[in-house]
Order: structure tokens, then sequence, then C-alpha cells
């Protein structure tokens, strides 16, 4: 029937043009036509998503409706976008004189129209009421009416830009054509070649979704069509621990992960350890920020939560902005995922949750796990699950049953697993305690990389499943720290280690920034001999010594000045230590504002820093110093304005304890006082991304008290540790 009817639409349109006293004139009203079939048929596709959507009072279900309609229909609205661009060619190539638009002859004409409209009451009336309405339609679905001024805008390109292209071979063809021929071949040609690339167009935007919806239909399982015989405990999930603690939610401080969760599960993590607690929104900012403060609802919990050594200084700090904001007007408590403060920290559970239903639904053979430390009632969280439409796809699991296989779990539509730290009445099937018997862990607090071990501590040695908390436990989120953690010469002996103790494979593995390691090709890499070492069939380690692992300790100090260097190492603590932070949240394409934004400070105490640091520790420090100047002189401010970028961050980091990110935006709006913004982003494209690893680049250097006290250097290993250890200081 398409066909058929493609067949005689072309038909009808020759026989127009044929019998067609104006036949360039009946040639762009049907350039029009067609761009009108185009048009009319985007706007069914809205609509009917629209009132599907409308006929369902399950917001959840609703919303996945709407969600598949537009996921089915999506190829539909692609050829229907080109349709309205063939359209707008075929118009364009007709077009006389009369209707060759620009776009300072359409806003002639329009308020041209207008004027005449407004000489009367009725005319006015129209405009102003068609006015309001346009508004109304903007303010109820700004986004929907982005895309219409988008395809509007389109279309007027199209057109004005074949008129161009027509009306110049026409005055090429005048001056010199030789043959009365030419000029209609050349215009036929032009047009066929626009014809041509539209089609060309369609074909690869058709094809690209074909191809991408094969790929998500022959996944396998977790990406693997081998492990889909797998149980889920014979499988190794990737995993992070306070996996929304991200720098890239807005106003989140100490933020323990690089990426936001949608971030993690696209690198590759499936396992997520989260913390939900009641918050309030206030009506005051974040430093530094335009997100309010959330405060915690700490008397609508189930319990005190599990403060994993709190920093005095932190706690301080999360009841100072608590002290001093506000509840919100009409502001209602809602569930927020925070790490044990809201004030320090929240993004919106149903934020999260949407984004972990988007995933699950469009990977339908990746099986993701969530272990959720829950401040909350157990009936508030599965709420939640149910208010985004997930729960349909959560598994509901049995103790007297063997686990299912991934392959089980897919089949099944079921590719999330759900269990609760605390638990309770209340709580759907799906929603278990995780460690009344389906998941046993290690102890989750290690001073440093060489306490880790794997003694049983919550859920005994009896669960199902195995948990691994690999994670050095500071008074801050330590990168660096956690880069020597998450390296292959630490991560597999203890995993080998777990194994050999616990009897059981590790099947959640959770780290902290997970992203700034290779921990997830490890996992991947090594989970076959991992699970064969578990049922016995080898017993000792094959694995090669990683070649990117931190340098080792420092064993000697040579030269240098103690007391002025043991001077510099505050403020080198500081500025370094921001700026890794500041780094690691950022993709590698924004690395290059945060070296120019943080240029200034760097050379300055790295420079004073080198001057009388050890040989040892200066030669660490020069590579990040010269990056430092390259930016500087990129940038190309006087001293008069570096000066005032140090001074802004010192003030600032004087006054509160900020990250690394949150201090970049107050240097950043500091530096635009004396560089345009366009200035700053073109010296950006000059200077490039941070190259090589940013972990090298800040690693200053790591030295032992012992070895400090015998160079003369006592201030190292009593000096206060960093978030990030890029300084020689003793870590553990």
């Amino acid at each position: 029937m398409s066909v058929i009817a493609l067949v005689v639409a072309v038909g009808a349109a020759a026989g127009a043009v044929a019998l067609s006293g104006n036949r360039r004139r009946t040639i762009w009203w049907l350039g029009w036509t067609v761009a009108a079939v185009g048009v009319f048929t985007v706007v069914l596709l809205f609509i009917g998503g629209w009132y599907a959507e409308r006929q369902i009072d399950d917001p959840g279900l609703a919303g996945a409706v709407r969600a598949a309609i537009s996921d089915m229909t999506l190829d539909l609205r692609t050829l229907a976008l080109w349709t309205i661009a063939y359209g707008a060619i075929i118009a364009g190539a007709a077009a006389t004189a009369e209707h060759r638009y620009r776009a300072g002859d359409v806003l002639v004409r329009a308020r041209t129209w207008i004027d005449r409209r407004r000489q009367s009451t009725r005319g006015t009336l129209l405009i102003a009421f068609g006015a309001v309405i346009i508004g109304f339609l903007v303010l109820y679905n700004p986004l929907t009416a982005a895309e219409v001024l988008a395809v509007a805008v389109g279309m007027a390109f199209t057109y004005v830009g074949t008129v161009e292209i027509v009306g110049m071979v026409r005055r090429v063809t005048v001056e010199r054509a030789s043959t009365s021929w030419w000029r209609p071949a050349l215009l036929i040609a032009s047009v066929v070649v626009l014809l041509v690339g539209a089609t060309a167009a369609v074909v690869v935007s058709t094809s690209r979704s074909a191809r991408q919806a094969a790929a998500g239909a022959d996944t396998g399982c977790n990406g693997s069509a081998e492990l889909c015989d797998l149980r889920v405990d014979e499988m190794i999930f990737p995993s992070t621990h306070n996996s929304m603690s991200s720098p890239l939610y807005p106003g989140w401080l100490f933020g323990e992960q690089i990426g936001t969760i949608d971030d993690q599960l696209n690198a590759g993590i499936r396992g997520f350890l989260i913390d939900t607690h009641y918050g309030i929104p206030s009506s005051a900012r974040m430093p530094g920020s335009n997100t309010n403060v959330v405060i915690t609802d700490r008397a609508a919990e189930l319990a005190s939560p599990d403060f994993e050594q709190a920093d005095p200084a932190v706690v301080e700090r999360a009841n100072a902005l608590a002290s001093r904001a506000p509840k919100a007007a009409g502001a209602k408590r809602q569930i927020y995922l925070c790490h044990n403060y809201c004030e320090l920290g929240a993004v919106s559970f149903r934020s999260v949750l949407d984004g972990i239903k988007r995933f699950v639904v469009g990977h339908p053979g990746d099986v993701v796990i969530l272990d959720i430390q829950d401040a909350t009632t157990p009936a508030d969280t599965a709420q939640a699950f149910v208010d985004v439409g997930l729960e349909p796809y959560i598994a509901t699991l049995d103790k007297d049953d063997e686990l299912p296989t991934l392959g089980d779990l897919v089949d099944d539509g079921t590719n999330l697993i759900v269990f609760a730290e605390r638990g309770g009445t209340g709580a759907p099937p799906w929603y278990q305690s995780a460690y009344g018997g389906w998941v046993q862990e290690t102890k989750y607090e290690f001073p440093s990389v060489s306490a880790f071990d794997c003694l049983p501590n919550r859920g005994g040695a009896t669960g199902k499943l195995f948990l691994v908390n690999h994670w050095v436990t500071t008074a801050g989120p330590s990168p660096n720290t956690a880069r020597t953690a998450n390296g292959v010469d630490v991560l597999r002996p203890r995993l080998e280690q777990c194994i050999k103790q616990r009897g059981q494979l590790p099947n959640m593995v959770a780290v902290d920034y997970a992203q700034a390691s290779p921990m997830v090709q490890l996992l991947a890499d090594d989970a076959e001999s991992l699970r064969d070492l578990a049922a016995g069939k080898v017993t000792e380690s094959t694995t090669p010594t990683s070649s990117s692992t931190p340098q080792g300790p420092i064993a000697q100090l040579t030269g240098g000045n103690p007391d002025l260097t043991c001077a510099a190492i505050p403020e080198v603590l500081t500025v370094v230590t921001a700026y890794a932070e500041a780094l690691l949240s950022k993709p590698a394409e924004g690395t290059a504002t945060v070296d120019l934004v943080y240029s200034p400070w760097l050379v300055s105490a790295l420079s004073n820093y080198v001057a009388v640091a050890p040989q040892e520790l200066a030669s660490r420090a020069q590579p990040l110093l010269d990056r430092a100047r390259q930016a500087l002189s990129t940038l190309g401010i006087d001293d008069a304005a570096a000066q005032d970028v140090i001074a802004a961050g010192k003030l600032a980091t004087d006054a509160e304890t900020l990250d690394g990110a949150t201090l970049e935006a107050r240097l950043h709006a500091t530096m635009l006082q004396h560089v345009k913004e366009a200035d700053l982003e073109k010296a950006a494209a000059t200077l490039g991304p941070t190259p090589g690893d940013l972990f090298e680049l800040t690693d200053l250097g790591h030295v032992t008290p012992q070895v400090g006290r015998a160079s003369g250097y006592d201030c190292i290993g009593t000096t206060a540790s960093s978030p990030v250890s890029t300084v020689p200081v003793t870590t553990g």
C-alpha cells in the first residue's frame, strides 16, 4: 500500500505540473505540500504520545508508555523530518523572485502582516491571543517548543540555501551557457545533487538506528553470551562505594566517585552501594553553586547513620550549613541519596532511579545490583521504585532456591536486583535485607592499603553473595590512594586472599574512584581465572604486575632547605589537592580550563616549593609546574590579575573547606574579571587537554616519616594529610 501510495502521489504531482499554466509556481506549492506532510507527521506523533500518556493515571506507567511510543516511532519521526527537508529543497528550487525569501525579507513581510492586522480590533485581538497561547505552550513544554523552533529554523535554512544555490546556477549559466540545454541541465543537476544528499542522510540516519537496535538485541548477558549460563553468585559485578557521591551532581562536596551513576553505568559498573535519607530543601544555596542546601530530616529516619570515620571538620561544616539554611516555603520531605549529611551533597533518589530505569530498559541484557544503606522506611523506598515504573524490572529472589542465572533474569525481563541494608516491615518481596542471609561482606574501614583483610563482617560467612569492600577510609576522599588500592598489584592479590580465606568468589567488588582506574577491565579480564580459583581448579595467580602503578616511597632526600620546604608544604597541599579533584570531576575536554584557572596559584606555590625542596621531591613536582607555566603563558594575564586569582583562592580556602570543583568555580569567576569568557575558551582550545596520567602528574612523591626525619625533614609524615595524597606526606 505504501508503494502504491507513493507511485500515485508522484504521478499526481507530475500530472499537476504537466497541466499547470505556471509550472514553477505549481512545483513551489508541491514542495511546501511535501514539507507540510512532514510537519503534520511530526505533530501527529507528538500529539499521539501526549494523548496516550494522558489516558494513564499512574505517572510512572504513563511516562514509560510515552517513552515506548517515542522509541518505536523514532525512524518514522526521522523520515518525517527529512520529508520536510525534501519539500524545502523542491520549493527552493522552484522559487520565483516573488518567493525567494531571505531572513530580512521574512522579517519585513512578517512586520507588514502584523501592522495590517493591528489596524482592526479583530486583528489586534488575533495577534494578542495568538501570542498568549504561544507563550503558554512554550512555558508548558519548553523542550517541545525548542524542538519546534529547531525544525522551523532547519526548514528555513534548507529553503534559503537551495534558493541561493539555484540562483547562483542561474546566474552562471546565463553568463556562460553556450547552448540552450545547458542551463536547465545544470539547474536539474544541482537540485538532484541536493535531493541525493538528503536521501543519503535519510539512509544513514535510519540505518544507524537499525544497527543500534540490532546491537542492543544481541548483547548476551552483561556483555557476553557466555555469561548467560552463570548464576548470579558465579559473577563478579564491578561496584562503587557511595556511588552517588560525585562532584558532577550539582552542589556535591567530597565526592568519592568521578562520574554520576549514569556515567558509572556507561563505564561498566554494575553494582551500586547507595545511601537513602529523608531531606527537606532549604532556601539557602550551597557555597559556590546555585543548588539549594538539603537539610537531613533526622527525626524521620530509621536510625542514626553509620558514620565511617566522620571527620569532625566535616561534621562541623554540615551542622553550620544546616543552622543557616531555613526550610524553603512549601518544601516537602523527599528521599535523597546522601552520604550521612544531605547538607554536604544530595541528589534526588527519583532522578537516579529514572536514570537506572533508562539503563535497564535500554540494556535488557545487563544485570544490575543495588545495595541500599537505608535510613528511609522500606515502604517509602519501595514506593519510589514503583513511582518511576521500575518495579516490573526487579527480580524477586527466593532463599530456598538456587540463585538464578543471568540468562534467567534477562529472559524474565527482571535484570535489576535490589537489597536493603536494614529493611524491615512493609517491604515488598523483592526488597530483602542484604545481611539476612543474602550477602556476606568484609569490613569496610581500613586506615591504609596495607590494612586490607578478608575477615567477616555483616552477614557473617553464610550469605550467598560475597561483597568485598575495597577502599581506604581516610578523613577525606583520596583519589590517589584509591588508585593505589585499585591497581592490579593490590586488588588482584586481595581477591585471591579473600577467595582462599572465605572459600567464595567475590561477587561485588566495591571501590572508590572506579572510573580513574582499570578496575572494570581488570575484573573482566580476571573473572574466569578467579572463578577457577574459587572452584579449586588453580592454586596461584599468574597475573602480571601492572605497569601503571604509582612509584614507591622515596628512599632518601638530598639537599633542599628543611625549614622552607616544611613551610611551603601546607600551601602545596591545598592547591594541588584541589587541582587534582577538579581534574577528576571533568571529562578530558574540560581539563584545559581547570589548568588555566588554577595556573596562577599552582605556579606560585610550586615555584616556591621546587626552589627549596630536596632534589628527589623537586623532580617529581617539575612536570606539574611545567604544565602550570604553560597554561599561565597561554592565558597571557598580567601579574596583578594572577595575584588577584591567587588571593581569591586563599581567601576561599581559609574561610571554608571546599572541594576542588567548587574552588574551581570561585577561581573561574575571579578569572573572568580579567579575561573574557571567549578568550578563556580560546586559550583552553590552544592549550589542549591535560596530557598523560592525571594521577602521575599530581603524584609529588611519598616519603615515610623515618626517611623524612633521617634527612632533617621532621614535618614530613606529621603534616595534616590531604584528601589526595599528592605531596610528600605519609598516608599509609
